[in-house]
């Protein structure tokens, strides 16, 4: 075996090596973009938590809460069992008729 065939064995084993370290750290990367978008999912944003200032508010709250689309049927003002006001927001939305109730701020 000369110099020449010894080099490009050594250099056929160090880029097969060198590709399986970078194919490693490619899927790290994907797992970690996947772990990040499962965990979005999973806790979705802080606008469901929120207390609506009127009824607008109520309305836009219901609608991303039901997925960004439904028609309002209607709105009113209950009082839930600890006499916090609460909207009652009332969507059409795939045949289904949902009522979302939201907080009213203070």
């Amino acid at each position: 075996m000369n110099a020449s065939s010894s080099r490009h064995a050594l250099t056929r084993y160090l880029t097969r090596d060198v590709c399986a370290v970078i194919s490693r750290q490619w899927v790290r990367l994907a797992c970690v973009c996947v772990m990040i978008a499962i965990t979005t999912l999973a806790y979705p944003a802080t606008v469901h938590a929120a207390d609506a200032v009127d009824r607008e508010h109520a309305i836009e709250i219901a609608r991303d809460r039901n997925g960004g689309d439904g028609k309002v049927l209607g709105v009113s003002t209950v009082q839930d069992a600890s006499g916090n006001t609460q909207y009652a927001v009332k969507l059409l939305s795939n045949g289904r008729v949902r009522v979302f109730r939201i907080n009213k701020a203070n």
